[in-house]
């Protein structure tokens, strides 16, 4: 039976609010994150892919939010340029969030990611499962509903100073020189771009606003400041892929694995065989509080893909 394993990394934007603002806060009052002046309501949305939805703030580089496949196996062969899983999108779908609702559903930080819905689209392959939180009741069921003790496998592990954050800042590795350089950049901004400058016919309240306010947000700089810190911390999931799964060979269309139906009517195709699990273990952090995004890195593998996927491995696809 062949696997394929699948390693992935790249920038998430989430517009979120932050302690002490509510959960359901859309512009932001008194936490850290804001939704600035000219920019759509907070929507508290994971999005690991460029497009509707993706809220680019000026003078931010290197961080465009995508996660993609970069790298490991299918069958035996190694997933490299050219392959065509290689650079594959991974897009989590259904307006994903971290869901913690102030202890709520559950004890601990950041949560369970919900819905958790994961689809690689490929050249000529594309795979799709996600994960059935209470197995037994239907595919979608409230999430407040579900016991804490059955979602304690989905929740997050809060890991200070997670060894793969600071390579992510530059030359300089440190937080506070990350954040000065950015600061730096958006002074430069200020005081050149015609956007900024009163008078000018480009000019724009509602930019100069939005660039004063992530100016005045950047100077504050203590080590224990959750601005600053967080750029050093991440959180680790380990989610096993148990439910709808599916997957699409050439130009032909999805053909599911496991069962029929959505997320309304779904039915699984025998539940005393189920397929087995694809287990997807990753990291989130490096948390940007000025862009809004912070990094997701980790692996999938892929299980159980019939004759059909065997067929298209030794073909040569």
């Amino acid at each position: 039976m062949a696997v394929i394993t699948l390693e992935f990394e790249g920038y998430v934007q989430c517009r979120l609010a932050t302690d002490p603002d509510p959960t359901d806060e859309r512009r932001g009052v008194s936490g850290y994150t804001f939704a600035l002046p000219g920019e759509p309501d907070l929507d508290w949305t994971l999005y690991t892919l460029p497009g509707p939805g993706v809220v680019a703030r000026p003078g931010v580089t290197g961080r465009d939010v995508g996660v993609r496949v970069t790298g490991g196996y299918c069958g035996t062969q190694p997933i490299q340029k050219g392959h065509p899983l290689f650079g594959a999108p991974i897009r989590l779908e259904g307006n994903p969030r971290f869901e913690e609702r102030n202890y709520i559903v559950t004890q601990k930080t950041f949560g369970v990611i919900s819905p958790f819905r994961l689809r690689v689209a490929g050249q000529g392959i594309e795979l799709f499962r996600m994960v059935d939180f209470y197995p037994g009741k239907p595919i979608g069921f409230d999430l407040l509903k579900i016991p804490q003790k059955v979602l304690e496998p989905y929740t997050s592990t809060f890991v200070v100073g997670y060894p793969a954050c600071l390579p992510l800042l530059g030359s300089s590795q440190n937080p506070s020189v990350y954040r000065a350089e950015r600061l730096q950049a958006l002074l430069k901004l200020r005081a050149t771009e015609p956007v900024y400058q009163p008078g000018n016919p480009q000019y724009s309240a509602d930019a100069l606003a939005a660039l004063d306010k992530r100016i005045s947000q950047l100077r504050i700089d203590d080590p224990r400041d959750r601005r600053t810190g967080q750029l050093g911390n991440a959180s680790t999931w380990s989610y096993a892929l148990n439910g709808p799964a599916s997957l699409r060979l050439g130009t032909g269309k999805p053909q599911w694995l496991n069962g029929s139906g959505d997320e309304s009517n779904w039915t699984y195709a025998d539940p005393s065989k189920p397929l087995d699990p694809w287990p997807c273990n990753f990291w989130m952090g490096c948390w940007d509080a000025d862009s809004l995004t912070l990094n997701m890195s980790g692996t999938l593998q892929v299980y159980e893909l019939g004759r059909r996927f065997e067929q298209w491995l030794q073909s040569g696809r």
